[in-house]
């Protein structure tokens, strides 16, 4: 995991947090009258940024789940093809730009990725949007922190540093299909107050300028009709995902023993290495109904696996350290502003942590709520599907960068065992009355002999962590 800047000016304030993010290795370099700093958390062997060869740089967050041993060497040696395929000659910039991404997007990834060539600089994230990354267009300005508009997952942007405008191309895959041919169901739950949807007035944004290549097909898969699935397709999805997102070391789940963090330290039981040790870390307060759920979790994973090393970590939150830190969390969280925004933000910043102490990855169960139907809110709705894939359009915007800005700032990196593209997918063709409340999620916990966890009820972090009934302590001022 790294951290990214690059900007026309070195912006001490953000750059301070970028290197949070990566303490293994940290460097500064120039380009034209550009500053590029980038932070490195070593996962897989000490890999230096930012990259610097003959005819590009770039800086990389992220993971990319294939066979190369380096994430780094893979990426340098695909802009290398993609270059000499077209002979270095940036009046192809579209092209290429397109090229670099779809070669990446072979391969299950979560990233995000910013390669300078030569007036142009080529910046996206991977299609759900799992990874920090934004600019600012006053001062040009790329970060994994501290910026004013998130970067959309749907498009790969393109920046021109003779004329400063910046350019968005739409991505071929079968994710952002989906979304662009399903948007006119979500379109009336759009509005104005979804910034990521707002750009400055220098970046094309309207459909019909937006760039498609020859040869792509709009055409939906045919595996997007709503046929009969079953549970062992999920089964062996997220067993698949898990095994991906794998580590060699010790692992941690950031755990509030409800549905979503109970099956995702199920199947890290079910994939990794019986010597592998696990620690569970919920931060709660006091009695809490998540501290009374990791713990009742805890001991049936414990009877289940007798002969498995796992821990249960209690770590109370501190009224008086979240007061001191409220204005850091305030700038970690930025462009999110709202108090429930803040809450999540300190749960999870406390939590990781403490995960910290025990492994440079932690895992946690978010996207669960979108892609399986937990909300309270779908309940009773007949336009619940809908509702659904809007949240699951905008969960990089509301949710998974927030939660990376939180957690990395802790040097570790958060992987998301359900923000798997397959689950994504099969999840599309579930029928409508199966999918409700988390039912293929509790249906898997029986089959895995957990059915006294599987009646667990929905409850948002800040409710279950009991953080609401201080949050007047905290907080001394009125945010919304």
């Amino acid at each position: 995991m790294c951290g990214i800047f690059l900007g026309e000016e070195a912006n001490e304030e953000i750059i301070e947090l970028v290197g949070n993010r990566g303490r293994d290795f940290q460097n500064t370099i120039h380009y034209k009258n550009l500053v590029l700093f980038s932070s490195v958390l070593a996962i897989r062997g000490e890999v230096k940024q930012p990259v610097v060869d003959d005819d590009f740089i770039f800086l990389y967050n992220g993971e990319i789940y294939n066979d190369s041993k380096s994430d780094t060497v893979f990426i340098k040696n695909t802009i290398k093809e993609v270059l000499e395929k077209f002979q270095t000659n940036t009046i192809n910039i579209v092209e290429i730009a397109s090229e670099i991404y779809q070669e990446i997007n072979k391969y299950e990834n979560e990233l995000a990725l910013v390669v300078l060539l030569g007036d142009f600089i080529v910046f996206f994230k991977d299609d759900m949007g799992r990874k920090s990354l934004g600019f600012d267009s006053k001062f040009f300005q790329i970060s994994s922190v501290g910026y004013q508009n998130e970067i959309d997952n749907l498009y790969i942007y393109i920046y021109n540093l003779k004329d400063t405008k910046t350019q968005k191309i739409k991505k071929r895959s079968f994710l952002t299909s989906f979304y662009h041919e399903n948007f006119h169901r979500i379109a009336d739950f759009v509005g104005e107050k979804y910034n990521f949807l707002k750009y400055e007035k220098n970046i094309k944004n309207e459909l019909e300028e937006t760039i498609n290549l020859p040869g792509f097909n709009n055409l939906m898969l045919e595996s997007t009709t709503r046929n009969r699935t079953n549970l062992l397709d999920f089964d062996n999805l997220i067993l698949e995902s898990t095994r991906k997102r794998l580590i060699g070391g010790d692992l941690v789940v950031l755990f509030s023993g409800g549905i979503d963090s109970n099956i995702v330290t199920l199947y890290l039981l079910l994939t990794s290495k019986s010597t592998q040790k696990i620690f569970l870390i919920n931060s709660s307060f006091g009695n809490s109904i998540d501290r009374k759920n990791s713990e009742e979790s805890y001991k049936r994973f414990k009877d289940l696996f007798p002969r498995r090393c796992i821990f249960l970590i209690k770590l109370d939150l501190d009224i008086n350290e979240m007061k001191l830190r409220q204005e850091y969390l305030k700038r970690l969280i930025y462009p999110k502003t709202s108090k429930m925004d803040l809450n999540i933000a300190a749960i999870l910043h406390y939590a990781s942590k403490e995960a910290s102490k025990y492994s440079k990855v932690c895992y946690l169960g978010s996207g669960a709520d979108e892609i399986f139907c937990g909300y309270n809110k779908y309940k009773e709705d007949v336009s619940f599907r809908d509702k659904m894939l809007f949240d699951i359009f905008t969960n990089s915007y509301h949710n998974t960068t927030r939660d990376d800005r939180c957690i990395s700032d802790n040097n570790i990196e958060p992987r998301f065992i359900f923000l798997d593209s397959k689950i994504l997918e099969l999840s599309f063709c579930v029928e409508d009355e199966k999918i409700k409340n988390k039912n293929i999620l509790r249906e898997l916990l029986c089959k895995y002999n957990l059915e006294d966890l599987a009646g667990f009820k929905k409850k948002a972090m800040q409710f279950g962590s009991g953080l609401y009934k201080i949050e007047k302590e905290i907080y001394s001022n009125k945010e919304k």
